[in-house]
């Protein structure tokens, strides 16, 4: 997370909303695979 530091604001953000995106969307797609 600190490769983040070195980018503008704007694209640190995005970035960081991306791999948040990333990750639920991981939680989902397990708790589904589980759930099969």
């Amino acid at each position: 997370m600190h490769i983040l530091v070195n980018l503008n604001p704007r694209e640190g953000t995005l970035i960081s909303i991306s791999i948040s995106y990333l990750m639920l969307t991981f939680a989902i797609l397990s708790q589904s695979l589980l759930l099969v």
